[in-house]
């Protein structure tokens, strides 16, 4: 690794005119998408957390949790995590997570069953990112846009049930040395939620940054189509997408998979979010990868059987 990254820095320092804009880049993506959105929904979830107990007090919705909580198979907390991830979108799931675990809010078992499969791109990114980056035969095919948006939520939650089937036995039990909301006053909660936003929120550019120095290879390794497409999805998710435009759709449906997994630079910043928590990376990849596989053939599946 050490020959590797010094064989990289020498690239850079060596081509420094190449690798400014894509730092220049790096933080304006940061700046102008994550910020404005990312951070304040930190702060938010940060503190709809700490006070989250006192939703287990909701009386006339007790046995709607009790259902969700069973299919999940989580506790009251878990649900939590399960509706602003699927809401918030990538990196909230994980960051909620390994909040929980952190907090001693939930176990670490039921921290890894959560990150499984609530840690995804979240619908404003579809609306915003992935829509408009798709070339104008994807848009002939509404039908399959609405599929993909469906399946890609449908299929993390359909391997949250299973895999609570699977696991029935893991204790989901909140453990006993959970403080309660009333013992902080608001302020020092908001202090805490505020100061921890600003590290997680810091250290997404870091990443953002350090990944997108990685988008040369493909100019210095002269990779041209297709795989030129891939090398940059597999390393910065949101640059592949820019760069499908030009590609015809079934090779849209091809790289779902770098979708679903974000390319390297989000599991790098997934990590970020649970450092500390004991929690795996390792199943959250496969089960992403089962996720991505399954999209993927239903819906080459779809897109053939309809030509």
């Amino acid at each position: 690794m050490f020959a590797i990254l010094s064989f990289f820095f020498l690239i850079i320092i060596s081509n420094s005119k190449f690798f400014l804009p894509l730092v220049r880049d790096g933080f304006l993506l940061w700046y102008r998408q994550l910020l404005p959105t990312l951070f304040p929904a930190m702060i938010f979830t940060n503190l709809l957390t700490a006070y989250s107990p006192k939703c287990n007090s909701a009386n006339r919705l007790s046995g709607v949790y009790q259902f969700l909580c069973h299919l999940f198979g989580v506790s009251k907390q878990g649900l939590f995590v399960i509706v602003l991830g699927f809401l918030g979108g990538f990196p909230i799931g994980a960051f909620l997570v390994g909040r929980l675990v952190r907090d001693e809010r939930i176990s670490k078992e039921e921290g890894q069953h959560l990150l499984n499969f609530c840690n995804n791109i979240g619908p404003a990114y579809f609306v915003g990112v992935v829509f408009p980056a798709l070339s104008g035969e994807f848009y002939a095919y509404k039908s399959i846009l609405l599929l993909i948006t469906i399946l890609f939520y449908l299929i993390p939650l359909s391997d949250g049930i299973i895999t609570a089937r699977i696991h029935a036995n893991t204790s989901i039990s909140v453990p006993a040395t959970i403080v309660k909301s009333e013992e902080i006053s608001f302020f020092l909660r908001l202090d805490q939620a505020v100061w921890d936003s600003v590290q997680s929120i810091i250290r997404l550019a870091g990443y953002i940054v350090f990944f997108r120095l990685f988008l040369i290879l493909p100019t210095i390794l002269n990779l041209k189509g297709i795989m030129h497409l891939v090398s940059l999805c597999l390393v910065e998710i949101t640059t592949g997408i820019s760069a499908w435009q030009s590609f015809p759709i079934t090779t849209g449906l091809l790289l779902i998979p770098f979708l679903s997994l974000g390319g390297l630079s989000c599991i790098a910043q997934t990590y970020c979010m649970i450092r500390g928590t004991k929690l795996s990376l390792y199943p959250y990849l496969f089960h992403k990868s089962i996720q991505s596989l399954l999209l993927v053939v239903i819906m080459l599946i779809v897109y053939y059987t309809n030509h």
